[in-house]
């Protein structure tokens, strides 16, 4: 579907290197942004021992050889 939309050009650059990255079209790019705004959040069991924060359903997943990894370069 067709349709004008005036977009902030620093939020229609993001979409554009998403766009690029992702290798989508901007509009495929935006729609899925929407989606992911517009979604409701879902509440997720809270953990009281550690810091729990969201990430992007596609994000890859944090391994402990990963930190490993972080804290030797750290050093």
């Amino acid at each position: 579907m067709r349709t004008t939309l005036k977009i902030d050009d620093d939020v229609l650059q993001a979409a554009r290197n998403l766009a690029t990255v992702q290798e989508k079209t901007v509009g495929e790019v935006i729609s899925q942004l929407a989606r992911r705004g517009l979604a409701p959040r879902v509440p997720r069991e809270v953990d009281r021992q550690f810091p729990v924060f969201e990430v992007a359903d596609e994000a890859a997943p944090l391994t402990s050889e990963l930190v490993r990894r972080s804290l030797d370069d750290a050093e």
